[in-house]
């Protein structure tokens, strides 16, 4: 039996195709119990069945969040949103969306650090 190992993704920044309106979070979806998760594992967390490749809309609801700052920096706002398909994600809040749990955001994008933002 030939067995391949399992190597961690290097990169474990949610991935993300198209841009605007047409922005989508890449991910994975179970083909057996059709939970989905932004992480590309082989195998479903929950059931341990095979995982598809899937989109993911960039819309959501807050669930939690926080500032982060050092120094005289302002900080930067972080929050978990929890997205209409389902996975839960870290984004960055963009200037002016509200500090509020339950707010609907939308992901707008990537940070020049490729990290998320989201905006109301």
């Amino acid at each position: 039996m030939d067995v391949q190992p399992v190597v961690a993704e290097p990169d474990p920044r949610v991935r993300v195709a198209g841009e605007g309106d047409g922005l989508l979070l890449l991910g994975v979806r179970c083909a057996g119990c059709g939970l989905a998760a932004v992480e590309p594992v082989l195998r479903c967390g929950a059931c341990g069945g095979d995982t598809e490749p899937t989109s993911l809309r960039p819309n959501g609801n807050v669930w939690s969040w926080t500032v982060v700052g050092v120094g005289p920096d302002r900080g930067t706002a972080f929050a978990y949103v929890d997205l209409d398909d389902g996975p839960r994600v870290l984004v960055r809040l963009g200037e002016g969306t509200p500090r509020v749990v339950g707010t609907r955001v939308r992901v707008r994008g990537t940070t020049p650090d490729g990290d998320l933002e989201a905006g109301a």
